[in-house]
């Protein structure tokens, strides 16, 4: 069967809007990449902030035991619970 060139034409066109509308999955495929990469770039800053977190926390601690260590009531009774710890070891 033999087409008239205006079918050839119009199949050729199918054809040409067909790989238009690949190139366009393949451009939206390759977004889909890069929302990807930064939605796994975001939870590394989220991981990163939350690490800061623990650190600020454990800053906290330090001051806190620094504090503490500067308290003279806190400092006599660590020094008699210790002696106390001290002489339950030795029983």
């Amino acid at each position: 069967m033999v087409h008239g060139s205006s079918e050839v034409a119009m199949d050729l066109w199918i054809l040409d809007q067909m790989a238009m509308d690949l190139g366009i999955l393949d451009q939206m495929a390759m977004d889909l990449g890069i929302l990807d990469q930064m939605a796994m770039d975001l939870g590394i800053l989220d991981q990163m902030a939350m690490d800061l977190g623990i650190l600020d926390q454990m800053a906290m601690d330090l001051w806190i035991l620094d504090q503490m260590a500067m308290d003279p009531v806190i400092c006599m009774i660590l020094d008699i619970t210790s002696v106390c710890h001290s002489h339950l070891l030795l029983r």
